[in-house]
Order: structure tokens, then C-alpha cells, then sequence
């Protein structure tokens, strides 16, 4: 007899469900890059090829932000608040100083 599968056999094989379709469709965005399995490791990654060995010619360590304890979070958040405070007290008085002698101009 014949040895070859009917057409009504392939035509099955060759329709996929949706869970395929899903698979296929997340494949073809990883291979374009438009979409990354891991995006954690890919900055890793990254930070590890393009800027660690800027900042070692430089002398300078600096860890990745993700990498950096909660504690060191919180005292590095903390400082950025206090110097946007002194900032903007700073430019306050400039502002006031910049009024008063605006002021003696005109008088």
C-alpha cells in the first residue's frame, strides 16, 4: 500500500494552537530584539562590558544600582533630598539678592 500519510493527516499537522502561535510569536520578538528573556542580566551585562572598565581605568568602583544594600538606598536618598533642599535655598537667595539690586537700579 501506500506508505504516505493522507492530505487530511498533514493539513492536521501543520495548523498549531494558540499556545504555538504564542511560542512562535515570543521567539520572533526575542530574535528581532524587541523583546529580552532576562532584562535584569542584559543591563548586568552591559554594565559589565561598556562601563566597569571605563570607571577601572579611572580608579573609581561604583556598583550597579540594583546591586547597592536598601540601607545605602535610604542614606543616598536621604542625601539627594537634603542637597535638593540646600539647592533650592541657594537659588532663593540669589533670586532675593537679584530683586534688590534690581530694586536699587531703579530707585
Amino acid at each position: 500500500m501506500n506508505d504516505r500519510p493522507s492530505k487530511m493527516t498533514m493539513r492536521c499537522r501543520l495548523t498549531h494552537s494558540d499556545a504555538w502561535e504564542k511560542m512562535y510569536k515570543r521567539r520572533e520578538l526575542e530574535v528581532a530584539g524587541q523583546q529580552v528573556p532576562d532584562p535584569q542580566e542584559t543591563i548586568r551585562k552591559m554594565y559589565d562590558k561598556f562601563i566597569t572598565p571605563q570607571l577601572n581605568r579611572r580608579g573609581a568602583h561604583v556598583p550597579l544600582p540594583s546591586e547597592v544594600p536598601p540601607e545605602d538606598q535610604a542614606k543616598a536618598a536621604a542625601t539627594k533630598s537634603k542637597e535638593k533642599v540646600k539647592a533650592k535655598a541657594k537659588e532663593k537667595g540669589k533670586k532675593k539678592k537679584k530683586k534688590k539690586k534690581y530694586k536699587m537700579l531703579q530707585a
